[in-house]
Formats: C-alpha cells, structure tokens, sequence
C-alpha cells in the first residue's frame, strides 16, 4: 500500500491538474467497495487499483496532459491508450489478482461506449465498476486544463445522466448519492479537515 501511494503521488505530480486524483480514486473505490459491503480483502485490492489506475499516464508526454485546447487524433490515440499502459504495468507486478484489471477498466462504460477495449456490462465486474464511477466523481471535482471543476449539484446530474445512460452503474452512483459531502470530501482530499 505505500508502494502504491507512492507510484499514485508520482502519477499524480506529472500534472498539476492531476494533483491528488490517483489518492481520490483510491480513496473512493475502497469506501464504494465497503458501501456495497465487500470485504476487507476486495476492498484493500480496489484502494491499490485505484491508486495506480493511472499509472500508463507516464507514457504520455506533458504536453499532452496539460493541453488546454482540442486533442489531435494521435493525442487521442495517446491519452486513451494510459489504461492499455496501466494494464501492461500492473500485470506482472500483481500476478494473480484483479488489480491489472480493474484498473485498466477505469474508461469502459456498461453501454461499451468506453476505451480502450469498448467493454459492455457482462465483461465488467463490480471491482471495474466501481474504478470507473470513483474515476468520474474524481475527475468531475477536480480542474481540468480544458475546464473547471464542476459543482456538486453539477456533479451528481452528470453522473446520473451517466448512469441512465447505461455507462455507470446506477447502483453505484445511488451509492454516491445517498452519501455525497463524504464522498465528495474524499474525492477532493478534504475528509478529516477543517
């Protein structure tokens, strides 16, 4: 676990928009995973795969990352291709378990509208299911280059709209719902402050 932090924190320092999203992720998926009553065990998987979810993004240069305006095609190509990378480094290093998985899976939507495989609902399990909802809660609290973070009342319309749209587990971001200033505090790095 903190060899785990550790990777997150460099991940996370490649950007400074990307300050603090590999620990959110962690954070979040661990608490999703103990909402919908996992064990310790499969959670402390989930906290690791969200940490280094991201890991593939030190393939990608700066530049791309930080770019303020559209992407070219092979930035496209570039940016989509981390969760591809994330795959290829975790695997050999947690043989044996769902993390390679999992946090590889963190850009798949159930309707298969998602990379880098276009995975549908039956191919992702709930570990990929709750990366992916902790990823987007992550991501939509945090400024962006190309945009700013969004409110909390923004934040839960999209993620439902999401989930209605068959891309997150709508009982996942029920999840979120029911519970959002906790959720919301670990996401932006605020629980137990202030």
């Amino acid at each position: 676990l903190s060899l785990a932090h550790l990777f997150a924190r460099i991940v996370d320092a490649k950007s400074a928009f990307t300050g603090e999203h590999s620990l959110g992720v962690g954070r979040l998926s661990a608490s999703l995973g103990e909402k919908a009553g996992l064990g310790q065990e499969f959670c402390h998987q989930l906290e690791l795969a969200g940490l280094l979810h991201d890991i593939g993004k030190l393939r990608v240069p700066l530049e791309v990352i930080d770019k303020q305006g559209s992407f070219t095609p092979d930035e496209r190509r570039r940016i989509k291709r981390h969760s591809y990378d994330s795959f290829r480094i975790l695997a050999p290093v947690f043989q044996g378990t769902h993390i390679p998985r999992w946090a590889s899976q963190h850009h798949e939507r159930l309707n298969g509208s998602g990379y880098p495989f276009g995975l549908k609902a039956d191919d992702l399990d709930l570990g990929s299911r709750i990366i992916a909802v902790a990823d987007v809660l992550q991501a939509l609290a945090q400024t962006r280059p190309y945009r700013k973070a969004f409110s909390r009342k923004d934040i839960l319309i999209l993620m439902k709209d999401m989930a209605e749209r068959g891309e997150l587990d709508t009982g996942l971001v029920f999840f979120i719902a029911d519970d959002f200033d906790s959720l919301y505090a670990q996401a932006i790095g605020a629980e137990g402050k202030g």
